[in-house]
């Protein structure tokens, strides 16, 4: 039985190589620029590649990771210029902790100019991660 690895939760500079070893199917925790700056110089010495997405700490709470919502277009489009082993499928949002749909909701529409059909995956959804495409 085939087992596929993600990768969820805070990534320390110091064990990057650790992950890339590991060779999970995605990194889901991308908070910002300069970690995928150094994953992806580590990537290119292994002459590897790696899915992630990049987290956004849509609910702006201090005790979460994540870059800021309105920051978050600026550093996707970097990242996606800058760094040529990653490949970036999108983002995921760590939101408020409700089981109230609207709060969650309010949380992911608050991002500027997002994208038709943008992918995306919240941490906090309903109990557990779910995919799902923004406009629906």
């Amino acid at each position: 039985l085939p087992i596929e690895w993600h990768f969820v939760g805070r990534l320390q500079k110091n064990k990057i190589n650790h992950l890339i070893d590991l060779n999970p199917v995605l990194l889901h925790s991308c908070v910002d620029f300069d970690l995928a700056l150094e994953i992806d110089k580590r990537l290119k010495i292994k002459n590897k590649t790696m899915d992630l997405l990049l987290q956004i700490n849509s609910a702006k709470e201090e005790s979460k990771a994540g870059i800021m919502p309105e920051l978050a277009i600026e550093e996707y489009l970097k990242i996606k210029q800058n760094c040529k082993n990653i490949n970036l499928k999108g983002v995921m949002s760590i939101g408020a902790h409700s089981e109230d749909k609207e709060i969650v909701k309010k949380h992911i529409e608050k991002y500027p100019n997002q994208p038709k059909k943008a992918y995306a995956v919240h941490a906090g959804l309903f109990g557990h991660p779910r995919r799902f495409y923004l406009d629906s």
